[in-house]
Order: structure tokens, then C-alpha cells, then sequence
């Protein structure tokens, strides 16, 4: 009876020595295999479009990651984490750059952007209602 109580004994301890091995690894690291790896921050699912939140995208680096704006958004830092806070917010093109049109349009924001538009009694060059500034349109008087 002694000999089975051992081996209980020792299984018990082989057992628990086993439960409190669990590697312990540094921030931005998981447990893979017993070997500390880098965790992908940008492939955890946090119920938001991504862990930067919306019109931003996610960067993994070895331990952590950062975040970066989508063009025409923009925040007080270029690179942030959730931990700063920080949301991407729409770029007014309009109130930024008065000119960005050109003479004789009109800018309109955009979520992300913006476009022209001829005033009154002009046409664009291009025959488009719309147009950006990247597209060299001007604004001609009709005839």
C-alpha cells in the first residue's frame, strides 16, 4: 500500500511540476510551443474593425505595433497605439488649402478626401463635374 501511495506521490508531483512550467514571456509575446514568439497584435480581434480603430492601419513590430492614418486622415502623432488614445479623424482639404480648387470652383469635403466643382457659368477642362487638383483641371467660362 505504501509503494502505491509513492507512485501516486510522485505523479502528483510530476503533475504539478508540469501545471507551473508555464513559460512566462515579455509584453507583446505569446507561448508558442514552449518557446516565447511574437504576438501579431495586428490580427487580435478587439471587436472593432482593427485595433487601431477605423481609417487607420496596424503595423506588427517584434513586441508590439503601432498604427498610421489612411490618407486623408490624420492624427496629433504619426505613429500611435491604442494606448495613446488616438483616433483618425477626417482632413478638411478645404479649410486646410483654400486655393486647392483653383480659381472659379468650389471645394466639397469628403470622408477621406475632397472634390471640385465648377462655379456657375464655368465648365471643367476635362468635362467632369468633378475633379481633384491632382488632375490639372481649370475652370473655363462657358460659351
Amino acid at each position: 500500500m505504501s509503494h502505491l501511495f509513492l507512485l501516486f506521490l510522485g505523479l502528483l508531483f510530476a503533475v504539478l511540476k508540469d501545471m507551473g512550467a508555464q513559460k512566462t514571456c515579455a509584453k507583446g509575446h505569446i507561448t508558442d510551443n514552449d518557446q516565447c514568439v511574437d504576438e501579431n497584435e495586428c490580427e487580435s480581434d478587439t471587436g472593432l474593425a482593427s485595433i487601431c480603430g477605423v481609417n487607420a492601419t496596424c503595423y506588427n513590430t517584434n513586441g508590439s505595433y503601432y498604427c498610421q492614418c489612411l490618407t486623408g486622415y490624420q492624427t496629433r502623432s504619426v505613429n500611435f497605439n491604442q494606448d495613446n488614445g488616438e483616433q483618425c479623424k477626417d482632413i478638411n482639404e478645404c479649410t486646410t488649402n483654400k486655393v486647392i480648387c483653383g480659381s472659379d470652383a468650389t471645394c466639397h469635403n469628403a470622408p477621406g478626401s475632397y472634390y471640385c466643382t465648377c462655379v456657375s457659368g464655368f465648365v471643367a477642362s476635362n468635362g467632369q463635374q468633378q475633379f481633384t487638383a491632382s488632375q490639372n483641371v481649370t475652370c473655363n467660362g462657358e460659351t
